[in-house]
């Protein structure tokens, strides 16, 4: 079953074709490695390629600056060697870098400020070496497939190969305080120094969308698979058997294969855009299909169809086999097939009584609903008949069931049933009465759901609840004033609003604000440093209906009502206008 590129650990090979052919990969690390060092756009799949492209000389201008050299553009051209839709799911990204050109250790490029591109050679430090002495810049974070330091384990997990031999392979990363110096990665995994003219390995890596898909044998980029692929419950010999299965996104087309009873292997049956297709029952009794899509020339996986029974020419036979059925959770299906072209008449009886009878088409599924079965232990009778020109012909099919009774709980869903102490409605009326999902699926729950409900006028912008009481909507009420000086509880400071206050903001620009709310009855003072803090500054706090009135004991600064001052203030209300 194919999975996202992002759900594969570290360490695993996945496939990638370059120039029509697959190419090894190593998956190095799942997200992004530090988010202190790399863009956002760095957070996805991590990818290396296992084997090196060709030598190739770091730069041909001798200089050890990594922006404009000549392995990134070399690594630039191997984009080319990828099909369209990969070099799509290869991200566009910022790279931490050293600028190189004798710059010290500590003039590293990182985050937005990286190197952009979609084709890199790693750093030093990503492949789990690191240098305290500073030589080498810490130009990166280790990735999750790599082992810290030079033991034998971590080196060779460093190791590449030219042509089936170990190779040296360069790092992107400068030799600090040098213009010219570079580090590569020996034959043996270790690190190594040198000058930008020797030609080693290029080794590109990259960074891809985690959410394209990895085939089972590991190749990157295949289709999804159809979700369904559907089928009848049960099929005829010399009749025709109908197959379907979901469209999928981007798909070129899909490949059908059967498997019979009689088939040594999977067959091919059908190849192209459609999503359906017919067939004619062979000699066989059980059948099985497969599908997969095709797109950008890969197939993805298959999805597999259940095995569907085959019955033999006959005039008339019911799907299933008598028997107990078990305990019903789901709906009970079945099918009617006959070998002619005449009417199927079929009546379904439910614990001896005939609950229904209707005309059924040829080898169609039809079901009877779990929800219209009586709880408890039961029968069901099937009886089908047609009339091939020689006289009625009729089978039975015949099966037992279980079905558990609806549990209610301990409180609620009784009482939302009754009236004066009586029961109104029998506990099986969440059975008898069904409702969208949306809604609960059942009455007592849809009836919850209302209870809730508000009902909106148009003609005078209105809400009532559902018994027509009106609904008071929250306003927001703002205004000012300017204090008097006075101060103490035979000088109150009103403020009086349009509605119910909740809770009122008050505030003297940049000097003085406070917070008062009705719930708790107490002022919060903000202080030039950001902080809230409870104060008893403010003596006497009162809401009423439509206002809000306090006093200090200390001074008329504190009762905010400095002489002159202009204050500001905000209220939360219900009911009124807005103003």
């Amino acid at each position: 079953m194919a999975q996202t590129l992002g759900s594969v650990a570290a360490g695993s090979i996945v496939k990638i074709d370059e120039n029509g052919s697959p190419v090894n990969y190593i998956v190095l690390h799942i997200g992004n490695p530090d988010v202190r060092l790399y863009g956002s756009a760095c957070d996805g799949a991590w990818l290396r390629r296992q084997d090196i492209v060709e030598n190739v000389q770091w730069n041909s201008t001798n200089a050890n600056t990594l922006a404009g050299s000549t392995i990134m553009s070399t690594m630039a051209g191997y984009l080319g060697r990828y099909e369209s839709h990969i070099q799509s799911a290869i991200k566009t990204v910022k790279i931490p870098y050293h600028p190189g050109n004798g710059e010290p250790f500590w003039n590293i490029k990182s985050g937005e400020n990286g190197l952009e591109c979609k084709l890199f050679p790693l750093c030093g430090y990503e492949v789990g070496l690191s240098d305290p002495s500073g030589i080498m810049p810490a130009d990166g974070a280790k990735l999750d497939y790599f082992k810290s330091e030079l033991d034998t384990e971590a080196n060779s997990k460093r190791i590449a190969k030219l042509n089936g031999a170990a190779a040296a392979w360069w790092l992107r990363s400068p030799v600090s305080l040098s213009t010219d110096g570079k580090f590569y990665i020996l034959p043996d995994g270790s690190l190594g120094s040198t000058t930008v003219n020797p030609s080693y390995g290029a080794l590109p890596a990259m960074i891809m969308d985690p959410t394209i898909l990895v085939s089972d044998d590991g190749t990157v980029g295949v289709p999804a698979s159809p979700t369904a692929l559907t089928v009848p419950i049960q099929a005829m010999q010399g009749n025709q058997i109908s197959v379907s299965w979901s469209a999928v996104d981007g798909a070129d087309g899909y490949i059908l294969e059967r498997k019979a009873d009689t088939d040594a292997d999977w067959v091919q049956v059908y190849s192209g855009a459609n999503t359906s297709f017919e067939e004619t029952v062979g000699t066989w009794t059980s059948v099985q299909y497969r599908v997969k899509s095709l797109a950008n020339g890969k197939y993805g996986d298959y999805t597999t169809s259940t095995s569907v029974s085959v019955v033999p020419l006959s005039a008339l036979v019911i799907s299933g086999s008598d028997g107990d059925l078990g305990t019903l959770t789901n709906d009970v299906q079945y099918s009617v097939s006959s070998s002619g072209t005449s009417t199927l008449t079929v009546t379904e009886t439910i614990n001896g009584v005939n609950t229904r009878t209707y005309t059924a088409t040829n080898g169609a599924d039809n079901k009877i609903s779990v929800v219209d079965l009586p709880t408890g232990t039961g029968t069901i009778k099937i009886t089908a008949s047609t009339n091939p020109g020689s006289g009625v012909v009729s089978v039975t099919r015949n099966w037992t069931y279980t079905k558990a009774a609806i549990t209610f709980p301990d409180a609620g869903s009784v009482a939302d049933l009754t009236q004066q102490g009586k029961t109104i409605w029998a506990k099986t009326i969440a059975e008898a009465v069904r409702t969208p999902g949306i809604w609960g699926g059942n009455l007592g729950l849809a009836l919850s759901k209302l209870a809730q409900a508000m009902l909106y006028d148009p003609s005078d912008g209105t809400f009532t609840d559902i018994s027509g009481g009106a609904v008071p909507m929250p306003q927001i009420e703002v205004g000012s004033y300017v204090g008097t000086g006075t101060h103490g509880s035979a000088n109150r400071t009103t403020l009086t609003f349009g509605g119910f206050p909740q809770f009122v903001f008050v505030y003297l620009a940049g000097n003085q604000a406070a917070l008062m709310t009705r719930d708790v009855t107490q002022a919060f003072e903000l202080y030039d440093n950001g902080d809230w803090q409870s104060r008893d500054f403010i003596n006497g706090l009162k809401f009423s209906s439509n206002s809000v009135s306090w006093y200090s004991n200390t001074d008329e600064n504190t009762q905010l009502n400095g002489k002159g001052r202009k204050y500001s203030y905000i209220a939360y209300l219900f009911g009124g206008d807005s103003k």
